[in-house]
């Protein structure tokens, strides 16, 4: 009888100690530290996020842009900027286009060039968030028009 209480004891026990491991919480652990994505992808991924369609032109003497700009599609992907001319023609510049740019994440600036690789013009990204992307000019050939900004909204 005396080893029959003895195996049952040990019996016991071990039901315990396999109840307790299942009853633990987890919540106490620290989750991995999340990867960071380098800024440049963080950027590009919210280019790419979806078309842009130009809203207005902020100049140094007020707001304007051609109708016919205003419904022009506008996309980047991993390499290129592009316009899709729709609706609305311009009387001047009506072309669609693509061109290559490059993001230098450590001053938010574009450079784009054309597809022989020449400089066209250098942007400042300004503001970029889900809905709004603007774009100061930095270089132009005439440079008279440094300091405005290109107001993109999400199509």
């Amino acid at each position: 009888m005396n080893q029959f209480f003895r195996i049952s004891a040990i019996v016991m026990a071990s039901f315990l100690g396999f109840t307790a491991c299942s009853d633990d919480d987890n919540d106490d652990i620290a989750p991995d530290d999340p990867i960071e994505e380098p800024e440049e992808n963080l950027i590009i991924t919210k280019l790419t996020a979806h078309e842009w369609r130009e809203n207005r032109f902020i100049t140094s003497i007020g707001d304007e842009i051609d109708d016919c700009y205003k419904d022009d599609v506008y996309r980047f992907t991993e390499s290129e900027f592009s316009r899709e001319r729709r609706g609305v023609e311009c009387d001047n510049d009506g072309s669609s286009f693509n061109r290559l740019y490059e993001l230098n994440s450590s001053n938010d600036t574009i450079s784009f060039y054309n597809q022989d690789g020449d400089l066209l013009y250098r942007r400042l990204i300004s503001q970029l968030n889900a809905d709004t992307l603007h774009l100061e000019i930095l270089y132009e050939e005439d440079d008279a028009s440094s300091g405005w900004i290109s107001e993109y909204l999400k199509f």
